[in-house]
């Protein structure tokens, strides 16, 4: 049984037997159009469990010589269109897991010598007509074949980048990179490869600002161009399967939303609403990388003031960025806009082309960024900001309204000036700021529709340990006021997400001539 050559469909009928699959198996139309083309050369680029190894069985099954997949495909989405079939099971597949053969090699420095070794093998086993031994290099291997025998190939490599994010001589990346070169940089092989798709978390890798893989088209958490409704859950998707397990879409979206591509909307990370969905919980699924750790000393050493940056980012604002600049290289970071593109493309935080602006995108991945920071040596600005908003969320929680109102009165001043501090959205701005470390424990809606109008703001909490806080705001008036108002509204009442029926009532105004806070919390049973 073969290892890369021609794989079977078995592991994508497992993939849509699951409940909870979504079907994109029309990113076959994209790449069927680049077929034997100039852009047959394709890179996808995305987060870590945004569902890159889930898509190459996906296309695996689609092109693959070695099984007939006809009759799966026709019952997806793809089968709706016109020529869906043209290149089905044409094709002899060779499919690397880079990162399952690193993890496995005995010896790293021999990690490319035996995938070469274990791939001619398999030609040779496969094709015992063509003239090709052990030794024949790989490339020439393939042309052999493609002359003497016709046979043409897709290629697809998942994780190709692992090499350069894992502790790796550089003698193997370089071999590494001469094989690649020797496979696709290769016109007279042109015709023997119809189609390269190599997927992994960086971009091609730059030196001296040229890759030795300029023919391939990129598609980034950048710019996804026509793939970006194929790098994560669309909204629809969602709503999808919030309506079908009966999940609260805007929870699923608070937590797990904020990437956005002109072409695609809105953008879930498909792993974090597949394990919500399986759990019945609207947790945290993010796991670190350790690649993220490739960039603490650029933090740690304040590069550019970017810890003040993430202080900013932390507390809901976006930040300028520039991303022409960065070489895809995780070993040097000459500045911030560099950190930050990296952090970018390790899903860390969102882009916005539109404005060049990147921001943290859900409450699942400030969460992270919270324990990273809490965790982490250094820091010491972002820290403070951090541990600022604990005291504010533990003065809540314990009905400490004195510190509340305290607190409220730095965090109001430090996002108004003198034309806007009286405005009552200035206020909430400065609430949501203020509370960031909240989203640990807390899925935070500003506006949110309950009982007979809007609460100001909603805590709603993730687990039943917690009770749910509604906070409604006032001007120039009395915190009983505001309390009333929660009353009188029901707004309380409608917040049935918690098995925990307590609720704190925070009642918070502000005095539009001494500019300082008042506050009253109030707990109630909501049964």
């Amino acid at each position: 049984m073969s290892i890369f050559l021609n794989p079977d469909n078995e592991t994508f009928i497992t993939h849509i037997k699951a409940e909870t699959y979504v079907d994109k198996s029309e990113i076959v139309l994209e790449l069927n159009r680049l077929f034997n083309t100039d852009k047959r050369y394709v890179c996808v680029s995305r987060a870590r469990r945004f569902g890159k190894t889930m898509m190459t069985a996906l296309l695996t099954a689609y092109f693959s010589k070695a099984c007939n997949s006809r009759q799966i495909f026709q019952n997806l989405n793809l089968g709706r269109h016109d020529d869906w079939d043209r290149n089905l099971n044409s094709q002899n597949v060779i499919k690397i897991d880079l990162n399952g053969w690193f993890q496995a090699s005995e010896d790293v420095n021999l990690t490319i010598a035996k995938l070469k070794e274990a791939l001619l093998a398999e030609l040779c086993l496969a094709f015992p007509q063509a003239d090709i031994t052990p030794d024949t290099p790989l490339a020439n291997a393939l042309l052999i074949i493609n002359d003497q025998l016709a046979e043409t190939f897709v290629i697809i490599i998942d994780e190709y980048d692992v090499l350069f994010r894992e502790n790796v001589p550089e003698t193997v990346r370089n071999e590494y990179l001469k094989l690649l070169s020797s496979l696709f940089k290769n016109e007279p092989l042109k015709k023997a490869i119809k189609l390269a798709y190599i997927t992994g978390i960086l971009p091609i890798i730059r030196q001296n600002t040229q890759s030795k893989l300029n023919n391939f088209r990129e598609y980034t958490m950048l710019n996804p161009y026509n793939l970006a409704p194929y790098f994560g859950f669309t909204s629809d998707e969602v709503q999808a399967l919030c309506s079908k397990f009966c999940m609260d879409y805007n929870l699923c979206q608070a937590m797990y939303d904020g990437y956005h591509f002109p072409n695609a909307g809105h953008i879930f990370n498909p792993n974090s609403v597949v394990e919500c969905i399986d759990t019945r919980a609207y947790n945290s699924f993010w796991t670190p990388t350790s690649s993220y750790y490739a960039i603490t000393d650029c933090i740690n050493d304040d590069i550019d003031g970017i810890q003040q940056d993430i202080n900013r980012m932390l507390e809901g604002e976006d930040v300028d960025i520039e991303v022409e600049s960065y070489q895809n290289n995780i070993e040097v970071f000459a500045s911030k806009d560099e950190v930050f593109t990296y952090l970018v493309h390790l899903g860390y935080l969102a882009y916005d082309a539109d404005t060049r602006s990147c921001r943290i995108p859900n409450l699942e991945i400030r969460q992270e960024w919270i324990r990273v920071m809490e965790n982490a040596q250094g820091f010491q600005r972002v820290k403070e900001v951090i541990a600022t908003s604990r005291n504010l969320v533990q003065a809540t929680l314990t009905s400490n309204a004195q510190a509340v109102a305290e607190a409220l009165d730095l965090a109001h001043r430090r996002v108004s000036s003198n034309l806007t501090f009286n405005r009552e959205a200035t206020l909430q701005s400065a609430i949501l700021m203020a509370y960031f470390y909240a989203t640990k424990d807390f899925l935070i809606f500003p506006e949110l529709p309950a009982g007979d109008g809007f609460a100001d703001v909603a805590f709603i909490p993730k687990s039943r340990r917690h009770p749910s806080i509604i906070i409604e705001l006032k001007k120039d008036a009395d915190p009983q006021q505001a309390i009333d108002q929660i009353k009188e509204r029901n707004y309380h009442k409608s917040l049935t997400y918690n098995p925990n029926s307590q609720v704190l009532l925070v009642g918070i105004t502000y005095n539009s001539v001494t500019k300082r806070h008042a506050c009253k919390i109030e707990s109630i049973d909501a049964k």
